[in-house]
């Protein structure tokens, strides 16, 4: 007894469940329509984090290399001016010994003549000490 007039329908019962059911079952389509537009919506935001994960990755590197060639010119600078200045000292040196030796070999010549001068001079000093001898000599009979 359903606490009733008496006579139940069956059938409203089953058509009430029928109904409870639909609309649980339209309720719980919803829920896994909810769940798989998430999950594709947490696939999409996964690939767009790996995406910019990639370019962040890419500028870093480009970032990096283009330090490294920052460097490596700032190095090649400083190469490319101490080279330039030692290449600099070593003619100032070359410069340095070549008017050097030319004063020296200047400096050669000058004594040179100024030996070949003396040795001259002596020349004529000792054939004038040896014609005054002989002026000056006695005369032998």
């Amino acid at each position: 007894d359903w606490g009733g007039e008496g006579d139940c329908d069956p059938d409203l019962g089953a058509g009430l469940l029928r109904r409870q059911l639909e609309e649980k079952s339209r309720i719980v389509d919803e829920l896994r329509e909810r769940v798989r537009e998430y999950k594709e919506r947490e696939r999409k935001e996964e690939r767009e984090k790996e995406a910019r994960y990639n370019r962040m990755r890419a500028e870093v590197y480009e970032s990096s290399m283009g330090l490294i060639r920052d460097l490596q010119a700032g190095h090649k600078d400083a190469l490319d001016a101490a080279q330039a200045r030692i290449e600099h000292l070593e003619r100032a040196l070359v410069d340095g010994a070549r008017a050097d030796g030319e004063e020296v070999g200047r400096l050669r010549a000058e004594v040179a003549e100024l030996t070949e001068a003396l040795d001259e001079l002596e020349r004529e000093k000792n054939n004038e000490v040896a014609a005054a001898r002989r002026v000056g000599a006695p005369k032998s009979a």
